[in-house]
């Protein structure tokens, strides 16, 4: 069974350019090597993150993502079991998407979760049409 985790945190005072630069090149490495599939985005000091792939792999995850001290106040957006897989890889991004083809996964991601339109819907979308705004 696959599962889709989404959140959004505060990076620490820790967190400088460059610990978040490292930080975001080996998770996307380390991601893609463990077929965890999905997006992180840093701006201004916020994290965003979609997670995807087998419910064995992506729960344990985000348990360690939890106690990750690069960041606080983690705000669980959206947890769900999910038939296939948005996205192609992991992508990851500081300050903006850099490619196109992440962004368009980014959008059609958000487009397929439209139809559910509860509050984490809302609150995702809010989120990803704010991180799309300043790419």
């Amino acid at each position: 069974m696959n599962c889709t985790i989404s959140y959004i945190s505060t990076a620490s005072q820790h967190a400088t350019e460059s610990v978040v630069n490292d930080l975001l090149a080996f998770v996307e490495h380390e991601n893609n090597l463990k077929k965890v599939y999905g997006i992180l985005i840093y701006a201004d000091g916020t994290f965003f993150q979609i997670i995807e792939g087998e419910e064995a792999i992506i729960k344990p995850l985000f348990n360690k993502i939890l106690k990750d001290p690069r960041h606080h106040h983690v705000i669980k957006l959206l947890e769900k079991p999910s038939s296939k897989i948005s996205f192609s890889k992991y992508h990851s991004s500081f300050t903006a998407i850099n490619s196109a083809r992440s962004r368009g996964e980014l959008e059609a991601f958000i487009n397929a979760e439209e139809h559910d339109q509860d509050e984490n819907f809302k609150r995702l979308a809010y989120v990803v049409n704010r991180l799309l705004k300043s790419a």
